[in-house]
């Protein structure tokens, strides 16, 4: 469907071609009303078009095997067709020429009507001073007169109605009742015959009712399949690997909902070796968006979406994919942060599974930081026994240290400026990083004295571990920032190579052009030359003026093969050079 958008158009399907409604009528026997069978023309016209749309795919030579099964068993209904075409017109309306008898009641209708108008037309006249207002007006679906109250006498008829100020009568006169009569029995006339109408056509319908539902479901099908196309085409989509493994290799990965001219990508990697990632590092860095990135590319991928991420990307099938991501306190139910949190964490402990996916932004928070963190690394030890795919949001140091004397927990963190203190949104695998709340409260100018007090409160509450995982951190990210620098160094490096290969290459294909350009150029003088000499040869021995001993040394002289022009050079060649071999 994608390179069918791409090379061809899109499906366009018609709004308003779902006739499940229509379809379950006709199922139990009754009769569709003119609006219904609009839809189901639309739905009629759709089939043919769609039957053209994959002609022209074939046409083009669009490879499309897995659409061509729904494309071929679209059921054509032509008879349908043309006869709700000449049924019914696009707002619903019954053609005359429906049928014989419809197009006879409404042409005497036609007469009857202009008959009364004319009738009344000529008692506006004669009842003139009697009228409030010279105009024809229907009441109860009869011909009136507006009759002004005080002559309500004058005129014989029937009072169909009385305005609200009571100053009008609205009257029909008796010289028009009889036909008015007539009128109202053609118009009951006009609709049996519309019902007769709409009941044949319901009937034939219900004929092909199996048929109009195959095509039903593929249009649904296609419908939603050409769906996932565009937003495919949309978000630059890609088909990743499938396994059942567990197995999670996001490649430049983007979250699908967030603008892809500011994204940050982020590369993410989980297997059974290492099911589990616990990611740190300020707040608004990312981690959110990275947990969120990894759920909603897996759910993409298990619904037959292609997914914002590089060509290499693995994602896995899971049996359930929880997620407690966000703070949705409740204040009907008395649910505090932290208890909201902990309701959703009560349904994985008590379902998890080894394949399942698992999802916890800020693990333990809401509460005392003390019972949080005990409370959060006994939530990580009885989930990682069943090892499922767990991914971890923290800014709880015990967490690092946790994470770093596990062999199968894989640290990463959200990248951070401490220069800036800006946060770049980029996911560093195997690596931890800090809160920077200090750091960042310096920045913004909080009185000196609360940020000296404060480094010192933490240096005393930091353990040698959380130093020298900090301390780490800090190289980690030094040595992330060269390696940046060298692979843009390199980078640029390959494409200047690139440039001198290509622009050697020129040089040598253009030395070889001219060099085939002055051969040809000599041997064209050369045959010239060739041909005058014997003509000369020609010339002289029917004048008898050239013995034939002459003749001949002439002749081998000419025939001698000519040394051909070679490129004189005192290059000294090297490996990787170009050379042009002479021919021999």
């Amino acid at each position: 469907a994608l390179e069918a958008l791409n090379r061809a158009s899109n499906i366009n399907l018609d709004s308003k071609y779902d006739i499940v409604e229509s379809l379950k009528r006709l199922e139990i026997g009754s009769i569709l009303q003119p609006n219904e069978l609009v839809l189901v023309h639309t739905f009629l016209k759709e089939e043919a078009r769609l039957k053209a749309y994959y002609q022209n795919l074939k046409k083009l030579k669009i490879e499309a095997k897995y659409l061509e099964t729904y494309f071929d068993d679209i059921n054509l209904h032509d008879d349908l067709l043309k006869l709700l075409g000449e049924t019914i017109d696009p707002d619903g309306n019954i053609y005359d020429h429906a049928s014989p008898n419809l197009f006879k009641v409404r042409r005497i209708l036609q007469s009857k009507i202009a008959s009364v108008n004319e009738r009344m037309e000529k008692l506006m006249t004669k009842y003139s001073d009697f009228l409030n207002e010279r105009v024809m007006v229907m009441r109860n679906d009869r011909y009136c007169l507006c009759i002004n109250q005080s002559f309500k006498n004058k005129i014989k008829g029937v009072v169909h109605d009385i305005s609200s100020s009571g100053q009008t009568v609205y009257i029909e006169p008796e010289e028009i009742r009889a036909i008015t009569s007539e009128i109202e029995f053609l118009k009951v006339e006009e609709k049996k015959e519309i019902l007769k109408i709409l009941a044949n056509v319901s009937n034939k319908l219900a004929i092909n009712l199996e048929t109009l539902k195959i095509n039903l479901e593929i249009f649904l099908t296609l419908d939603l399949i050409y769906a996932k196309a565009n937003y495919a085409k949309e978000i630059n989509g890609i088909i990743p690997k499938i396994n059942t493994e567990g197995l999670i290799n996001l490649v430049q990965a983007r979250h699908p909902l967030i603008d892809p001219k500011v994204i940050v990508p982020i590369n993410f990697y989980l297997d059974k070796d290492a099911p589990t990632m616990i990611i740190t590092g300020p707040n608004t860095g990312g981690k959110t968006v990275a947990l969120k990135t990894v759920g909603l590319l897996t759910l993409m991928a298990q619904s037959g979406l292609l997914i914002p991420a590089g060509e290499k990307s693995v994602v896995a099938v899971f049996d359930n994919i929880y997620a407690d991501i966000g703070d949705e306190q409740s204040l009907e139910q008395s649910l505090s942060t932290f208890s909201s949190h902990m309701t959703k964490i009560k349904k994985i402990v008590d379902n998890v599974t080894p394949n399942d996916l698992i999802l916890i932004d800020e693990l333990g928070s809401g509460t005392d930081p003390v019972e949080g963190t005990s409370l959060a690394i006994s939530i990580l030890d009885y989930l990682r026994k069943y090892k499922p795919r767990l991914v971890v949001t923290t800014h709880y140091s015990e967490l690092k240290v946790y994470a770093f004397e596990s062999s199968d927990i894989v640290t990463a963190s959200v990248a951070f400026d401490t220069v800036t203190l800006e946060p770049k949104y980029h996911l560093q695998i195997g690596t931890t990083g800090s809160s920077n709340a200090i750091l960042i409260a310096n920045r913004l100018g909080i009185n000196q004295e609360v940020i000296e007090n404060a480094k010192v409160r933490v240096s005393g509450h930091q353990s040698d571990i959380a130093k020298i995982i900090e301390n780490l951190a800090i190289k980690e990210q030094k040595l992330e920032d060269k390696k940046k620098r060298y692979e843009e160094n390199q980078a640029e490096l390959d494409e200047k190579m690139k440039k001198y290969d290509n622009l050697l290459l020129k040089n040598h294909q253009e030395q070889d052009r001219i060099l085939k350009e002055i051969r040809d150029n000599e041997t064209k003088i050369w045959n010239e030359k060739h041909l005058e000499i014997q003509k000369i040869l020609k010339e002289l021995k029917a004048k008898k003026e050239l013995s034939a001993k002459e003749e001949a040394e002439i002749k081998q002289a000419i025939n001698k093969p000519r040394e051909k022009t070679k490129v004189k050079t005192d290059y000294n060649f090297k490996v990787g050079d170009y050379v042009l071999i002479q021919s021999y």
